[in-house]
């Protein structure tokens, strides 16, 4: 079940999520779309990803947990073209 976080307009949503991947927080198949980021919760449950994630300094705006969606795995399989080239999982 992905969970969202939209980060404050102070932060940069790459940043906060290399931060969140380094504390393994986040696994690879994270993303991020503008200020929104998106991680896939796999084993851990959304309350403990929250907390992490608010025990990491993160300022967020607001969190959901939801089912994945097709969108989720489209941008998953192709990735993100917003992101640096480094970020990318796969060049066109």
């Amino acid at each position: 079940m992905p969970r969202s976080s939209s980060c404050g307009s102070n932060g940069s949503a790459e940043a906060a999520l290399d931060i969140i991947e380094e504390r393994g927080i986040a696994g690879d198949d994270a993303f991020v779309v503008g200020a929104t980021i998106t991680i896939p919760l796999h084993d851990r449950s959304a309350a403990e990803a929250i907390s992490a994630v608010r025990d990491a300094g993160i300022p967020t705006i607001a969190t959901t947990a939801r089912p994945p969606t097709l969108d989720d795995v489209y941008l998953h399989l192709t990735g993100d073209r917003s992101l640096p080239t480094d970020k990318r999982k796969d060049e066109p």
